[in-house]
């Protein structure tokens, strides 16, 4: 088990104790530590839990991925001393250990293609509208269009959909 500090840029400290394995941002979201946000779920394709790391402690927190460096040029203020919080893992090795956030978790305005930016939402966009579509669409099975998620109440052979009749059970 490892204490971490976090420091928010205004100041405010929060003291948490991570089980050894958990990573600094899992602890700062089930803590409830405001500045690291996470949007990617620990996965380094956002840059979102960005923290300041003592130069010290540095060699103690693992290497740095080609991954995470690449999302690290892209955030606000990045330092020498810049890792993500989900790329370091407790350990009683990093007992002690204080990490300041940056004032904004947000991407910089770097250069990017024109219309990239439209491209990406519209792309993540589509499968949405996919799973709307097909939850929507009517499922064809023996020549009966029955809604989706339903259960079938005739062999999938059947041509005719044949009425299921449960009063004979009830005599």
């Amino acid at each position: 088990m490892a204490k971490i500090t976090y420091i928010e840029f205004n100041g405010t400290e929060h003291a948490v104790d991570l089980a050894d394995g958990m990573s600094l941002m899992e602890g700062a979201l089930g803590n409830g530590v405001p500045g690291i946000d996470g949007d990617c779920g620990g996965n380094a394709a956002c840059a979102t839990c960005h923290v300041y790391i003592d130069p010290a402690w540095l060699p103690k927190t693992g290497t740095m991925t080609d991954m995470e460096a690449d999302m690290l040029d892209l955030a606000d203020g990045r330092e020498a001393n810049s890792r993500l919080a989900c790329q370091i893992h407790a350990s009683a090795d990093l007992d002690g250990l204080v990490v300041r956030m940056p004032e904004t978790q947000h991407l910089s305005a770097a250069p990017r293609a024109p219309g990239a930016c439209a491209k990406r939402r519209q792309a993540q966009a589509r499968p949405a509208a996919r799973r709307a579509r097909l939850r929507a669409e009517p499922v064809r099975r023996g020549g009966a269009a029955l809604p989706r998620r339903s259960r079938l109440t005739q062999p999938l052979d059947c041509a005719h959909p044949q009425p299921r009749d449960t009063s004979a059970r009830l005599r």
